[in-house]
């Protein structure tokens, strides 16, 4: 939530009452300025200086979308604000919008008509487009109702017609299914699908359902449910600007001159995305609305619209935008020092919690005392300088030359169940966790005890077959060998798949004992105890482009924790790709290296070693360090002269392949060893990084979902 220091010094600003005045003489007022996130902070301030439904006509989705997270971020109620985007994905899109965007639309819809959102966020795009009919808007809405009777052949035809797809199993919008005196609907604008349970024609109960595990979330009394997000006669429509209040405040950016604006957009967007269109069945003039339709709309109704140039602009406010700072902090820091003796208020407005405390820590060592300076968490995209106000608004992610990415709003369940499942075809070999090696045989509905249930069929050994029931999916999973060996499909109920588990874990003892005996001499091995971080290791943190995971932020205290300590750290990172490994990675491998330790990365193939060097490179780049590559990339001479720096110490981190663990690699001072998928070394190879971390901090990299030493953990070893 914005500070409300900020908010009040942004709403007093003579543009934005200068405006109002305008607008309160006059139906329309033209604005020059009103631009980057400001933008945001106008729209909310005419909500709450007028209390009247403010609609927002942004150029394109994406200026839509930041000005909602904008907004999100600015209002003190979320629910006042509603996104309307429009019916087709982009000017030449050929395909139907996918289903969380008819989702969202039915939901904004719904909203708009029960006056329940007051700053509606649109696009030119969307006022071309024919909106429901109020007839059409009922038809397409179903009301469901415990007690009540339903039709249950009209109900099913009535899904046929409206495209909806009959499947065994309910998983993903648009989908329905009828097993005797039970029906499932996947409806449009429903977080979760709908189980209606009927006693001849009477609903006996309502709850919605998870796709993934097929099991109640909750019981309810009655719902309303669409099933579809347009009309039956496309040519047929109310447009935006009908279904608004009269006395809504419309606010449009980008345009000088609303007719050239609208004419030209329909010309080049409208018309051409429609004849490239693949899908032609009426002609664009049916099926949009003309400029001259809107432009009609927009009488008597007041219209604020932001420009670019000075040409008959009522209002113009003198804004500069943001610039980056990645390269320089230091002239960051004197901005701030200049703001604060030009008698500017600076504002720096962090993503997250975690940004907030970085750059209070950087400000108290750098900036002592500095005045007029607050730093907030408020998630805006854009900063800007407004010197009407003498206000200096920065974001952290434009400092840093970072792009704010818009966030995904999700309201409907994405999860699809059995979604392993899918990938395995008629054929494939499987592994049982009890039941051992056997063939996936498909899907099938077998009868048990009255009702109809959908089960996995397998085949073992001597024609076998057993049935698995979908919620116990999980003790399946497809059987991983080299390619063209077929194993020997196990018999159910015998001992051979029992004693090769027996065997697993005898291997397993055995890899501890060589483990306990490593990490005996780890823990009389004297290590290097890392001084406590400078600021360079803050500044480095907070120019991370991404909002730290709870798991991540746990991973660095951990290992930081480690590396301060004087017993050798070995921590392992198990993680997806693309959960933030390599961010962890990033800055133990700084933390050492700016100590005055080397650092050595290992990779298993020069594809990740070279991936690793572009990412810790550019990262580092401000910092006084020497990043260097040792792989089949580099020629001989290349790498003979890698090794004299690394033997000298003047490579601070050095990323490679088994290379690195050759007998002709010498190190001045290592200090920290990251092993990025350890199992995909081989067995020499693995004794080779086992002599290394007996007095070295190491930290492991993993994406496989049991690696060696995490299956040992869960053992219990």
């Amino acid at each position: 939530m914005p500070s409300n220091q900020l908010k009040k010094q942004i709403f007093s600003d003579i543009h934005f009452s200068d405006t109002v005045k305008h607008l309160e003489k006059n139906d329309i007022v033209y604005t020059k300025g009103l631009a980057y996130s400001l933008r945001s902070f106008f729209i909310a301030y005419l909500f709450e200086k007028f209390n009247k439904k403010v609609i927002f006509l942004a150029d394109t989705v994406e200026s839509a979308e930041k000005t909602r997270d904008d907004l999100f971020s600015i209002l003190k109620n979320r629910d006042n604000c509603e996104v309307f985007l429009p019916a087709e994905n982009y000017p030449y899109c050929s395909s139907d919008i996918d289903d969380e965007r008819k989702g969202n639309r039915l939901i904004a819809l719904e909203q708009i008509l029960s006056n329940k959102s007051k700053i509606i966020i649109s696009t030119y795009r969307n006022l071309f487009d024919k909106i429901p009919t109020e007839k059409d808007y009922i038809d397409n809405k179903f009301e469901f109702k415990v007690g009540k009777d339903i039709d249950l052949k009209e109900l099913v035809s009535k899904l046929d017609e409206k495209k909806f797809e009959k499947v065994s199993t309910v998983e993903k919008i648009g989908d329905y299914s009828v097993k005797g005196n039970i029906v499932d609907i996947y409806p449009y604008a429903s977080e979760s699908p709908v189980r209606i349970e009927l006693f001849d024609t009477e609903i006996e109960s309502l709850r919605y359902f998870d796709p993934v595990d097929q099991k109640k979330i909750k019981e309810i009394k009655k719902i309303s449910i669409f099933l579809s997000d347009s009309g039956r006669d496309l040519t047929v429509g109310r447009n935006l600007l009908e279904i608004i209040d009269q006395d809504s405040i419309i606010f449009i950016e980008e345009c000088d001159e609303l007719n050239v604006k609208f004419e030209e957009y329909y010309e080049q967007q409208i018309i051409e995305g429609f004849n490239r269109s693949a899908k032609v069945e009426l002609s664009y003039k049916e099926k949009y609305f003309t400029p001259k339709d809107i432009l009609e709309l927009f009488d008597n109704k007041k219209l604020i619209v932001n420009g670019f140039t000075d040409k008959n602009k009522d209002i113009k406010i003198d804004i500069i935008d943001q610039v980056s700072y990645r390269y320089d902090f230091k002239s960051f820091l004197t901005s701030l020092d200049n703001n604060s003796m030009r008698g500017y208020s600076s504002y720096i407005l962090c993503d997250n919690p975690g940004q907030t405390e970085r750059f209070e820590e950087i400000l108290d060592e750098e900036l002592p005392g500095v005045k007029n300076c607050h730093i907030n968490t408020i998630g805006i995209h854009e900063g800007f300088i407004l010197s009407s106000s003498k206000i200096a608004v920065y974001t952290d992610h434009q400092i840093f030359g970072r792009i704010k990415r818009t966030r995904n709003y999700r309201r409907f369940k994405k999860a699809i169940p059995l979604r392993e499942l899918k990938r395995l075809q008629y054929g494939d070999v499987i592994v049982h966790l009890d039941h051992g090696v056997g063939q996936f045989l498909g899907l099938e509905n077998i009868r048990v005890a009255g009702s109809v249930r959908d089960v996995v069929k397998l085949l073992y050994r001597d024609g076998d077959i057993l049935f698995v029931k979908l919620d116990m999916i999980q003790m399946i999973q497809k059987y991983s060998a080299r390619d063209g060996v077929m194993p020997t499909l196990s018999k159910l109920g015998g001992k051979q798949f029992k004693k090769l588990k027996e065997k697993t874990k005898n291997s397993v003892k055995s890899i501890a004992r060589e483990l306990i005996k490593l990490y005996a001499k780890r823990k009389e091995a004297k290590g290097y105890a890392f001084p406590p971080d400078p600021i360079w290791q803050t500044e480095l943190e907070a120019s991370f482009e991404f909002e730290d995971t709870p798991d991540q932020a746990s991973a660095v205290v951990d290992f930081k924790r480690d590396m301060e300590s004087r017993m050798p750290m070995d921590r392992l990172v198990c993680g997806d790709v693309g959960f933030g490994k390599t961010e962890v990675a990033i800055r133990a491998a700084f933390k050492a290296a700016i100590s005055g330790k080397q650092v050595a990365i290992l990779a298993p193939t020069t594809i990740l070693v070279h991936q690793h060097y572009e990412n810790i490179k550019n990262r580092v780049e401000r910092y006084p360090l020497e990043v260097d590559v040792l792989s089949r990339f580099k020629s001989p001479a290349e790498q003979r002269k890698t090794l004299v720096k690394l033997k000298e110490g003047k490579v601070d981190i050095v990323i490679g392949t088994h290379r690195l663990l050759s007998k002709d690699v010498e190190f001045k001072d290592l200090g920290l060893l990251v092993v990025d998928e350890e199992q995909r070394f081989g067995v020499k190879r693995k004794e080779k990084i086992k002599e290394m971390r007996i007095n070295v901090d190491v930290m492991t990299l993993t994406a496989t979902p049991i690696p060696r030493t995490l299956h040992m953990s869960l053992l219990g070893v």
